[in-house]
């Protein structure tokens, strides 16, 4: 079995409970050192990281691409990207672009 979910917070919790239950795991996210850095705590040897930025479809299909790559056909997506931000239109639309 193959998941991809974000690193850090819930993201790297559900990977690791995959990971108990025998999947290979990509931890996806905007910042790759961020991503690194949790599948190198997972230490299973079934974590990798993927850059994603979900705000743009070329980093998505790039980040679909390598995870195939690195995995082969994913069979799970955990999808808990997202902000929020009070303040300017600017941060709003931010965020709603993250959570859409």
């Amino acid at each position: 079995m193959a998941a991809a979910a974000r690193a850090g917070g819930i993201g790297t919790a559900i990977a690791e409970q995959l990971i108990a239950r025998g999947a290979r795991v990509a931890l996806v996210d905007l910042s790759l050192a961020r991503a690194e850095q949790a599948a190198s705590e997972l230490g299973s040897g079934k974590a990798s990281a993927v850059h994603l930025d979900v705000t743009k479809l070329e980093s998505r299909l790039a980040a679909r691409e390598e995870v195939e790559r690195q995995l082969g056909p994913c069979d799970i997506v955990v999808s808990n990207a997202g902000v929020s931000y009070t303040g300017t239109l600017d941060r709003i639309e931010r965020c709603l672009a993250l959570g859409v």
